[in-house]
Order: structure tokens, then C-alpha cells, then sequence
């Protein structure tokens, strides 16, 4: 019969093993989405054709692509794009779009509905 410590303690290792799986893996995600989060923030300012830029970078983020051309919706990338999400959905906000035309304004709301869809 085992001592209950000795069980104890091999619970605890496990728990750490599984932890420090999950600190890698977080770590990892976090890290890839560093340069991308942080290139994408410089897109957005006050004018419609930034919001054509953004939109257009949008787009691009929504489709990655593998090596083979085809479309890339592993698990990894849908978690990375995930992380990215809320950055793009601060720098959609960051329009200022009151003295727009309202055509120009419609557009806003159109890209707005785009990130809704993710």
C-alpha cells in the first residue's frame, strides 16, 4: 500500500508537468501574435481609405493560407486568430468617423459587420 504522501505528491507532479504544457503552449500563441497584432495596430487612423487598408488586412488575417496554398484552419491558427480578435475589433473602434460622408460612414458599419462574423 502506497503512503498517501507519495500519492500526493505524484498528483502534484502531474499537475505541474500538465501546467508547464499549458505555459508553453500559451507562451507560444502569445508570442506569434506579437509582430502580427502589433503591424496590424499601425493601420487604422482618421481616413476612409485607411478603413479600405484595414479592411483589406482584415481579409488577409481571415484567409491564411499553408504552405500548399490551401487554406489553413488547423487548430493552432484559429487559436492565434482568436488572440488577435479583440486588437482588431480596438482598431475598428479607433475610426474616428463623425465628419464622414455617409457613404463613407456606411462603409465603417460594413467592415464592423465583417468582425461581427468572425
Amino acid at each position: 500500500m502506497k503512503h498517501p504522501t507519495t500519492e500526493l505528491h505524484t498528483m502534484n507532479n502531474f499537475n505541474l508537468v500538465e501546467q508547464s504544457k499549458l505555459a508553453i503552449v500559451v507562451s507560444s500563441i502569445l508570442w506569434t501574435t506579437v509582430i502580427p497584432a502589433t503591424a496590424q495596430q499601425n493601420l487604422a487612423s482618421d481616413s476612409h481609405d485607411d478603413l479600405v487598408e484595414f479592411f483589406e488586412a482584415w481579409r488577409e488575417f481571415r484567409a491564411p493560407t499553408s504552405d500548399d496554398g490551401a487554406p489553413d484552419f488547423s487548430p493552432e491558427m484559429i487559436a492565434r486568430q482568436w488572440a488577435e480578435y479583440p486588437a482588431w475589433l480596438a482598431k475598428h473602434e479607433s475610426f474616428s468617423v463623425d465628419t464622414w460622408p455617409v457613404s463613407q460612414q456606411v462603409d465603417w458599419h460594413l467592415v464592423r459587420a465583417e468582425l461581427n462574423g468572425f
